[in-house]
């Protein structure tokens, strides 16, 4: 889809759901312009626990970064509230829609972080009480320093994911 020009908006003749579908349109390709290599300019942090279920499934840190670069573009499959959103993750030979979810935690200008995955199979989704937990626990995680982060992967408490490209 060719991008209208920002400099020749729709003219006076034109509707006004024209004139807005135009802007969203422009606003769109800029989001996902600017988060395109947004990815690597923040940390991301897998907890204690995603970290061991990744493991025990095989997910490398290298999907973790694909998964959060799509996150930073706005590809997830839901907004769950509050800064946290689930993400379709493939495992091996399986696809996508037949894979993983992934909750991850993010705000744009901050850090990404990966606190919770299932198996499609095993569970259909996720419950609101969970939900609820999950929230709290972003919140926690958003609002950590850089000194906090840093003591938390001394601790490993938090698995810090090395950029590779």
């Amino acid at each position: 889809m060719a991008l209208p020009s920002p400099y020749y908006p729709p003219t006076c003749a034109d509707t006004r759901r024209a004139c807005i579908q135009h802007y969203k349109i422009i606003i769109r390709h800029l989001v996902i312009t600017s988060t395109k290599y947004y990815t690597w300019c923040v940390r991301i942090f897998k907890n204690k626990e995603f970290n061991s279920w990744a493991n025990n499934l095989g997910i490398s840190d290298e999907d973790i970064q694909a998964a959060a670069k799509e996150v930073a573009a706005g590809q997830y499959e839901a907004s769950l509230g509050q800064k946290v959103y689930k993400k379709r993750i493939a495992i091996g030979n399986a696809g996508k829609s037949s894979g993983s979810r992934i909750i991850v935690a993010f705000n744009i200008g901050n850090h990404m972080f990966f606190i919770y995955g299932f198996a499609k199979g095993k569970r259909a989704n996720i419950t609101s009480k969970e939900k609820k937990a999950l929230q709290k626990l972003a919140s926690v995680y958003l609002n950590y320093s850089d000194k906090e982060l840093n003591i938390a992967v001394k601790q490993k408490l938090l698995f810090e994911v090395e950029n590779n490209g």
